[in-house]
């Protein structure tokens, strides 16, 4: 007969399989807790395309704090722009996938345009932007570059206003007031003295204004400036009445013994070497060119200023745009609401203005933050001027801007145009406007020709009822 347990025996063993039970419990229990809170294998990373490395390091430390709050990781990458077009062009063509978010610049979003609009390889957020309010805060005039038959396939950085950087030490020095320059005539002729041999060699050693051939965006920003390059469906005018008349005091500017401008390809040392030499005293400059000075010239430092561009004709337009770059979020993403949510903080709050303002000086689309006042907080490096206000002032009259995928064409087509009628009015000794126009009129006139011509090859855009005017 088997001895009956002690009930002390029995209750210790009780014991022992409760404290079990609770650490097996106490354990399921952190385990469990642990796996919910942990971040999941499984969590969205959001990849982020861009073409600059400058803007890459800016956005990832403007949103870490952010990054911290999101159920989701972002990966953020540059690419040299060259590869981002390859990359970009190749997957779009392929439907393959790329990243979730892609900033670009308006050559390459231009180029992606080309075929019919349902090729297109970004979403269409126009639905998203007017849900929340973005379509009436943000300018009109910043999606115009990014909507193609009313389908906007990126939300805009920015506005790109253009005023003339100066140099206001040397013109100040002269007596000269920028303030009563309001034409570009009035503006020459006030400046013209200030052409100069320096060192008696014979050979101009100071110039007024720095207009490179090489560069199509300086002539193009001057021409959008008082003339007109679409229509109102897209289509070129290059060989419009008011360009013809541009392009003409453009060339007699550029040539002969009355010469006041300099041939210098911006953006590279030597250019940012001879503005400070005073080779040149005024510069096309846009909102975030601004910053190339601060950056690359440390030596102009309280020597600069900034104007409105002088108008045309009298009570004309006083600034024109250059540049323009966008967020687009491909329609192959798999994470389009944390795509949306990221493009929304990098672009869209009052935060994201401000931060691209203290980076780039660019002044944001966003009507609702211009009254902020950090865009009246005056620059040292430019005398102290207020830089945004100065440059908001003028958001309200910007020249229009089109998504035509032939905006590189056209400014080679402008390039290309400027080279041949100055070489004609050397060769020809031409002196005055009137002797210029007509052969700008022709040149003109075989550019916009060579324009139809490439617009009518592409079959995704007919040229039915597009007229050649001479």
């Amino acid at each position: 007969m088997l001895a009956r347990p002690s009930d002390a025996g029995t209750r210790l063993r009780e014991e022992k399989h409760s404290k079990g039970v609770w650490i097996l419990v106490s354990i399921a229990a952190v385990s469990s807790l642990y796996l919910l809170l942990r971040p999941s294998d499984d969590a969205a990373v959001v990849r982020f395309w861009t073409f600059d490395v400058n803007h890459r390091n800016h956005y990832r430390e403007n949103i870490a704090q952010w990054q911290a709050q999101q159920s989701f990781t972002v990966d953020l990458e540059s690419l040299e722009y060259e590869a981002l077009d390859q990359k970009l062009m190749s997957a779009f063509h392929a439907g393959l996938p790329v990243a979730d978010v892609i900033e670009v610049e308006m050559r390459l979003a231009h180029k992606i345009w080309l075929g019919p609009v349902d090729s297109v390889g970004f979403s269409d957020l126009r639905e998203h932007l007017e849900t929340e309010g973005y379509l009436r805060r943000i300018a009109k005039e910043a999606f115009a570059p990014w909507s193609v038959d009313d389908k906007v396939f990126g939300i805009p950085r920015d506005l790109n206003p253009v005023m003339l950087a100066y140099r206001a030490d040397i013109v100040e020095a002269a007596g000269i007031d920028v303030s009563q320059l309001n034409t570009w005539d009035k503006f020459i002729e006030a400046m013209r003295p200030l052409v100069q041999d320096l060192d008696g060699d014979g050979s101009i050693d100071r110039y007024i204004l720095n207009m490179p051939e090489s560069l199509g965006g300086v002539l193009s920003t001057l021409i959008r400036q008082g003339g007109q390059e679409y229509d109102e469906d897209n289509f070129p005018t290059l060989n419009d009445a008011r360009n013809i008349r541009i392009f003409t005091t453009l060339a007699d500017w550029a040539t002969g013994k009355d010469k006041v401008t300099s041939d210098v390809t911006p953006f590279q040392g030597t250019f940012f070497r001879l503005f400070s030499e005073g080779h040149f005293l005024c510069v096309v400059t846009p909102d975030w060119r601004t910053a190339n000075y601060e950056r690359e010239a440390p030596s102009l430092a309280g020597k600069i200023k900034l104007m409105p561009l002088p108008a045309w004709e009298t009570g004309g337009r006083r600034t024109s745009v250059w540049g323009g770059v966008m967020l687009g979020i491909p329609k192959t993403t798999q994470h389009f609401e944390e795509a949306w949510a990221l493009a929304k903080e990098l672009y869209l709050t009052p935060a994201a203005a401000e931060d691209h303002y203290r980076a780039h000086n660019i002044v944001s689309p966003n009507k609702e933050v211009w009254f902020r006042s950090f865009y009246d907080e005056p620059k040292p490096f430019f005398c102290n001027q207020p830089l945004g206000r100065l440059y908001l002032k003028l958001c309200d009259d910007l020249p229009p801007r089109s998504p035509s995928p032939y905006q590189q064409q056209m400014e080679f087509e402008v390039m290309t145009s400027f080279v041949k009628l100055r070489r004609i009015v050397q060769q020809k000794g031409l002196e005055t406007t009137e002797q210029i126009e007509p052969y700008a009129r022709e040149i003109l006139n075989d550019a916009q020709r060579n324009l139809m011509n490439e617009i009518s090859r592409n079959h995704f855009h007919s040229v039915k009822g597009k007229i050649f005017q001479k």
